[in-house]
């Protein structure tokens, strides 16, 4: 997993998105297939923070964050 490819993930998803705050997520670091202990949020165009409140997840067809 990357950190850019959480980014992407999450950037190409939402075009609501201003940005997103994930909790120190390694440039690159292997992980197991299923949670991780990674969060990140989706920040809103005009909204304020609240917390790392979706969790990024390894599949067999690559990342997700929910």
């Amino acid at each position: 997993m990357t950190r850019d490819g959480v980014a992407r993930i999450m950037f190409g998803n939402d075009s609501t998105l201003d940005h997103a705050l994930c909790n120190d997520i390694p440039k690159a670091v292997l992980v197991p297939f299923g949670k991780t202990d990674y969060k990140c949020e989706k920040v809103t165009q005009g909204k304020e923070p609240v917390g790392y409140n979706q969790t990024v997840h390894i599949t067999t067809t690559g990342l997700m964050v929910h």
